[in-house]
């Protein structure tokens, strides 16, 4: 339905801290109440959106980036691995080229020497994109809440300070909740992570703990995931794929326990430096990639999540790249399916497995990490296998949970995936 609107979630973080130069002072009136595109939202999908609109597509086009908070925040932290498609080099926190997997009592350790982890802060990212949209006459920022957006040939965004038409708008601020609740998966990736120092060496930096599942599965798939930046210096989070939520002393409370039981921590020798916490759908349903003709959905709005791990950084910034590219190579903004056929059909079956069968899901990764090489398996998270390597990474599985999950969502496949 085209001639319906983008309704927004209630914000309460309206604070302005960054000092934009007087020519995106959001307090003045804009040269420009028609744009050619507009970006709707100032999250990592928005920023990417608005980088690679200034490097790779028209440079005769008018921009508007709004958002309600537009000063740096450190409240995320995203991770990828490999650099190929990343054009942020210089904003890399940390590399790691060690990584470790915990299951069954056992550690699995292995090297990464084509790809590489990395880490990068939100606060980093945020305020480099800034700095160069700030510095680009192409692209005008306004601080201020996104109301609604909509659709038409010329879309209307309507904001608290104003409202602004656009040949194409991209937006980050409004998720599909429709899709949520139509899928046959209504699995969550949500978590809670802790950023610690403490008084004493408890971290190898050189090496990250993808997944440490020595830990209950009551819940449904859980495990540990671990950040070392120094010896005395990390990101611990508590994470778990389910349907469900926690409450918020069940997270801390899962914290702590793995502090003193894993870190040997006491509460007095470690300081809470901040808290990031975040929630990721893990659905099979595919998210429309825009709303109405000439609105395009950007990042996890649009779909670019992962369903089976929830990464989205890397497939962001792919995203964002053909849209600016087909642009300036065709007057309208096209992009992909991020995920082929098969590697669709391979979430299906692992979200199918995760949701009902959590120790066969919590298995089949120890499997996986134990009997075949961590780069290998990078490569297939990242859809860049051959199908004959894929053949070899299943053989290494418990085949039965498969099995059963591809005939349990045979229909599914059998109508597109």
């Amino acid at each position: 339905n085209n001639s319906e609107a983008y309704k927004p979630q209630p914000t309460t973080n309206n604070s302005i801290a960054y000092n934009p130069p007087p020519t995106t002072n959001s307090s003045i009136a804009y040269k420009h109440l028609k744009y050619d595109y507009i970006i709707a939202g100032g999250g990592c999908a928005g920023l990417s959106m608005a980088w690679h609109l200034l490097h790779y597509g028209p440079k005769d086009k008018k921009t508007l980036f709004i958002d309600p908070d537009l000063s740096p925040s450190n409240t995320k932290t995203w991770c990828f691995w490999g650099m190929d498609e990343i054009p942020f080099v210089q904003l890399v926190y940390k590399t790691w080229n060690r990584m470790a997997v915990e299951a069954n009592g056992v550690t699995l350790d292995g090297a990464l020497k084509k790809y590489p982890y990395h880490c990068i802060r939100e606060v980093d990212y945020k305020k480099h994109i800034l700095d160069v949209l700030q510095k680009s006459e192409s692209i005008d920022l306004l601080e201020a809440r996104v109301k609604e957006i909509h659709p038409s040939r010329e879309p209307e965004v309507i904001t608290d300070n104003g409202s602004f038409k656009c040949d194409y708008a991209f937006q980050s601020c409004f998720h599909n909740k429709d899709i949520y609740a139509q899928s046959r998966f209504k699995l969550k990736q949500h978590f809670v992570g802790w950023e610690i120092k403490t008084n004493k060496n408890c971290f190898g930096p050189e090496k990250i703990t993808l997944m440490d599942f020595n830990t209950s599965q009551k819940e449904g798939v859980t495990f540990f995931y671990t950040l070392p930046f120094s010896k005395r210096h990390a990101i611990v989070e508590y994470t778990l794929f389910t349907e469900h939520l926690l409450d918020k002393q069940d997270y801390e409370r899962a914290l702590k326990n793995y502090m003193r039981d894993k870190l040997n921590l006491a509460d007095h020798e470690y300081e809470l430096m901040r808290s990031e916490q975040g929630c990721i759908p893990m659905v099979e349903k595919a998210f429309r990639p825009g709303f109405g003709e000439n609105v395009m959905n950007l990042g996890a709005a649009g779909g670019i999540t992962k369903p089976s791990t929830g990464y989205t950084f890397t497939r962001t910034q792919q995203q964002c790249r053909q849209i600016a590219e087909s642009l300036r190579k065709k007057g309208k903004p096209e992009v992909r399916n991020p995920s082929s056929f098969r590697f669709r059909v391979y979430d299906i079956m692992l979200l199918q497995i995760i949701r009902d069968h959590p120790n066969d899901a919590a298995e089949a990764f120890y499997r996986l990490f134990r009997d075949n090489d961590f780069e290998t398996l990078l490569q297939f998270l990242d859809e860049k296998t051959n199908l004959s390597q894929e053949l070899g990474i299943f053989t290494t599985v418990p085949y039965y949970p498969f099995l059963r999950a591809l005939y349990k969502t045979k229909g599914l496949i059998w109508s597109g995936a």
